[in-house]
């Protein structure tokens, strides 16, 4: 994924393939552990040595994909770039490598309404909540707090909304709020 968020498990797929006429011997798929993550496991599961992962394949046919799955653990925010490297007797080489940026608030919030308004007016703001990663997360409340001289008509300080029990990825909301 593009984008994670501090905590989440990030799931990456890696597919090894062979688009050749003949078989690919001895094929062993490395994949490095990048900075601010760690190993959370890996389907196959892998050899772990340090921060390195590594899969011993075999042969593989021609015209034959694999495809392994690994899942990293994102502990801090920065970029994390994630490059595999398979190589295959001859000197066959093959690599590839992803960058996820991970961020404290994987969530981004926009608000927009007018910039004054006059007493007694009624007033709309706009609340677009969005989730541009490729993670899901539980049940999502928003709460809109305003100051004092804003009126709801449920409440005089702030309001709860429950928007979604599972927020998932690339979901985007978007609600109003009218006050007094």
């Amino acid at each position: 994924p593009s984008m994670a968020g501090v905590g989440t498990t990030v799931t990456y797929q890696i597919q090894v393939s062979n688009p050749g006429d003949l078989p690919a011997d001895n094929v062993v798929l490395v994949d490095e552990i990048p900075d601010g993550m760690s190993y959370a496991g890996s389907n196959p599961a892998a050899d772990l040595t340090g921060r390195t992962l590594q899969w011993r394949l075999g042969k593989l046919g021609a015209g034959t994909v694999r495809t392994l799955e690994v899942n990293l653990r994102a502990d801090r925010p920065g970029s994390a770039v994630s490059c595999a490297e398979a190589t295959a007797t001859g000197g066959l080489k093959a690599r590839q490598c992803v960058t996820t940026t991970v961020s404290l608030n994987a969530l981004d919030l926009r608000i927009s309404g007018p910039v004054q308004a006059s007493v007694g007016d009624q007033v709309t703001f706009e609340i677009v909540v969005t989730n541009p990663g490729e993670t899901s997360y539980g049940k999502l409340v928003i709460r809109d707090r305003f100051d004092e001289g804003l009126e709801h008509a449920t409440s005089q300080k702030s309001i709860d909304r429950t928007l979604a029990d599972v927020f998932g990825p690339r979901q985007s909301m978007r609600i109003t709020d009218t006050l007094r």
